[in-house]
Parts: structure tokens; sequence; C-alpha cells
């Protein structure tokens, strides 16, 4: 935040392909080493949604797919998530 209020940057553009796209309603969450966490409900290598990591790194963030969902009905893990994640208390994501 700066004296004015606050302001945006964009840290990584979503293609809507396999690395995802489409936010929905979810938050997102850092680890502590900086990394930040979501999911999205499209895209990835079905389809049906991703969960992702963003890393900083010198030359900006870069995205990395941790896990793409199945298609509905073809999968137990449901597809299109509309929440986000959170680690536990060992912090598993």
């Amino acid at each position: 935040m700066n004296g004015d209020g606050w302001l945006k940057t964009t840290l990584y553009s979503f293609t809507g392909g396999e690395d995802g796209g489409s936010p929905g309603f979810s938050g997102v969450i850092f680890d502590g080493v900086g990394n930040l966490y979501g999911t999205l409900t499209i895209g990835g290598a079905n389809g049906e949604g991703v969960v992702f990591e963003l890393t900083p790194t010198e030359s900006g963030w870069t995205e990395t797919v941790l896990y793409s969902f199945c298609s509905e009905g073809n999968c137990a893990d449901g597809s299109q998530p509309e929440t986000g994640v959170v680690f536990d208390g060992s912090g598993n994501l």
C-alpha cells in the first residue's frame, strides 16, 4: 500500500490452457518462503481445473500446476474446484 491506497500488480497471467484459468471464488495462500497457492476452475491437463503454485523468481513469478482435476464423473476427486487450498498442522498442502 502506498500513501494513496492499494497498488495492483499482475503476478502471472493464466492462459486457460494447461496452466489453468478462471480463479472462481477461491482465495490464495502463501507458504513460509513466499510461494503462492490456489485453485482454478478451468484448464489443466483435463480442462477441469488445477491446483497451482506461483514461485517468486528474480525475473518474475513462475507457475507450476501441482494437480489437474479429472473430468466430472470419471474420477473420485471431482472437477472445477470452487474453493481454495489449506495447509494442515504439519505444513502439508
